[in-house]
């Protein structure tokens, strides 16, 4: 006998599927302006599963070191100390050069 695809069991509402990244990240939250370390532990093209230890808000700017990509995001879910995340609008990718990567690293 198959086993059910575990995916649609859980009622999965993924429209893409994740890729597993375990790479750093940093989340930039506007008022007042503060910059938190994350692990950025999946991506797809419609948003990220991130670990963070601080309590921030449910829109936040959220930095992808590995490619220098800058999201705005909206957190969808929360659980213990990791927030589902759904990007809005086009990535910004940051030129070596751009002055907020010297906050960033």
């Amino acid at each position: 006998m198959k086993r059910p695809d575990s995916a649609k069991t859980r009622g999965e509402r993924r429209v893409d599927t994740r890729k597993k990244v375990r790479k750093v990240g940093r989340i930039i939250v506007d008022e007042p302006r503060k910059i938190y370390p994350c692990i950025i532990l999946d991506l797809s093209t419609t948003g990220a599963l991130v670990l963070i230890h601080e309590k921030v808000p449910d829109q936040f700017s959220l930095f992808y070191s590995a490619t220098k990509t800058l999201r705005e995001v909206v957190v969808v879910r929360r659980q213990q100390d990791t927030l589902g995340v759904r990007f809005e609008g086009e990535p910004v990718v940051l030129s070596p050069d751009d002055p907020r990567l010297d906050d960033l690293r």
